[in-house]
C-alpha cells in the first residue's frame, strides 16, 4: 500500500521495514505473512518512521520523524530490542532521517534534515543515550537526508534536494 522507506533484513530473514503509516512491519519473503511489530510507543502512535539499522546485538534502531519539522520539532529515535523492549533514544528532533552507528558502535549518528545538522550522541554499553550533541551543520539545501558508513568510520550523507553527498571524517 505504499509508504515504505528504510528496508533491512533482521537476523531471522525477515524484511523490517520503516513504514510511514503502518510503523514497523516485518514480512517473511517465504510465507508472505506481514505482521507490525510495533506501531505505537506508550500508547501514542508513531509518527512515521523512515530509516532504520540493526547493531550487532540484534537491537532494531529506527528514526520517526512523521512531519516533525523546525516549528514542531516531535521527532524521535528509538531502539528496538531483540526481546520486544521499545526504547525512545532521543526526542524533540526536527525529522530526524538517516541513522547509524560508528563501526566501534560507540557512536550514534541521525541527520536532522529540519535543522539541517547531524546529530552524534555516545552511548553506553547497555545502549542507553548518555550524551548528544550536534557534530556539524551544513549549508545550502533542504537537510541531510541518508547516511551511511565506511570501515574507516567516514559518513557519508546525502543532501535530501540532490545537491550532492557530503562526507564526514571522524573528526567531525
Amino acid at each position: 500500500g505504499g509508504g515504505a522507506n528504510g528496508m533491512k533484513m533482521d537476523r531471522q530473514g525477515r524484511l523490517i521495514i520503516a513504514h510511514r503509516t503502518k510503523g514497523i512491519v516485518a514480512l517473511d519473503p517465504k510465507t508472505k505473512q506481514m505482521e507490525v511489530p510495533v506501531d505505537n510507543y506508550k500508547g501514542t502512535k508513531l509518527h512515521g518512521p523512515n530509516d532504520l539499522f540493526f547493531d550487532s546485538k540484534g537491537n532494531l534502531w529506527f528514526t520517526d520523524p512523521g512531519t516533525s519539522g523546525v516549528h514542531s520539532p516531535t521527532g524521535a529515535v528509538y531502539r528496538l530490542a531483540p526481546d520486544g523492549g521499545l526504547f525512545q533514544v532521543l526526542n524533540n528532533l526536527s525529522y530526524p532521517n538517516g541513522i547509524a552507528l560508528s563501526p566501534d558502535e560507540q557512536y550514534l549518528y541521525v541527520t536532522e534534515l529540519g535543522n539541517n545538522r547531524l546529530v552524534m550522541a555516545y552511548l553506553r554499553e547497555d545502549r542507553s543515550l548518555w550524551f548528544s550533541f550536534a557534530s556539524t551543520t551544513f549549508n545550502g539545501g533542504w537537510g541531510p537526508d541518508g547516511i551511511a558508513l565506511d570501515t574507516e568510520g567516514n559518513l557519508y550523507i546525502a543532501q535530501f534536494d540532490g545537491h550532492g553527498v557530503n562526507v564526514v571524517d571522524p573528526q567531525g
